[in-house]
């Protein structure tokens, strides 16, 4: 039997996906019942916890309870790539256990990435190659091809002149994230971030594709949101 993770009891927060029922999936003791509550909480964890939570977790995780000696090497990996995998470790502080199975496969993905670090490093610099969405944008598009690449030049710098600490600043983390998600614009066209800008000083606005409605039939709003009915964001004094 595996041993037990120290439990820790996070404050309770109003979320959008039913939280499951902690206290019988902790309960869990064989082998076979904890994997079923790991899937249980799978679907919550991945709707209501963040990349933040998920990083902090696993890395204290690995660094306190694994028995692995990898702690210093995973500090290395750019935590836009380790966020993919580090749910793990939230949800065995969260149900006080890892089971066997998922260990082996976290310590598998956790190895391949050790392995792969200095090429992962490097594509946090590389020029991706431009999305053919983007060829057409007006010259006065808020994210056109030659400002986004104009920002993504600054943001590596930025992102190059941190010191490498075992615990990467909030700093540091935006600066990488922002490089990942410039990239990712322009290789696939769709822009990732929450705010746009050299300075990341402009917020993105959400546009609603399928409405929801309520029981009298009218769609229902959420302020900061495009709507296409009424051509605008939704604001309090539209309410």
């Amino acid at each position: 039997m595996a041993p037990r993770v120290k439990k820790f009891t996070p404050k309770e927060k109003k979320t959008i996906t039913p939280a499951p029922d902690w206290k019988k999936l902790q309960a869990a003791e064989t082998e076979e019942d904890r994997l079923k509550a790991w899937r249980d909480c799978e679907y919550f964890v991945h709707m209501e916890v963040s990349n933040k939570e998920y990083l902090h977790s696993a890395k204290k995780w690995v660094r306190d309870h694994s028995g692995w000696d990898l702690y210093s090497e995973m500090i290395r990996v750019p935590d836009v790539y380790l966020s993919t995998i580090c749910k793990h470790g939230w949800k065995a502080y969260r149900l006080g256990y890892m089971p066997e199975k998922i260990k082996g496969q976290f310590k598998t993905q956790l190895l391949s990435m050790i392995n792969r670090v200095e090429k992962l490093r490097e594509t946090m610099t590389y020029n991706p190659p431009i999305h053919s969405s983007l060829d057409d944008l007006d010259d006065d598009h808020p994210l056109h091809v030659t400002k986004v690449k104009e920002w993504l030049e600054h943001w590596k710098k930025y992102a190059a002149s941190f010191k490498k600490n075992e615990t990467p600043t909030k700093e540091e983390v935006i600066a990488q994230t922002y490089v990942y998600n410039i990239q990712m614009y322009l290789k696939s066209g769709v822009w990732l971030d929450s705010h746009y800008g050299e300075l990341r000083e402009n917020k993105v606005n959400y546009l609603c594709i399928a409405p929801a409605f309520d029981k009298d039939g009218l769609i229902k709003r959420t302020v900061g949101v495009f709507y296409k009915d009424v051509g605008q964001i939704w604001s309090k004094e539209l309410e």
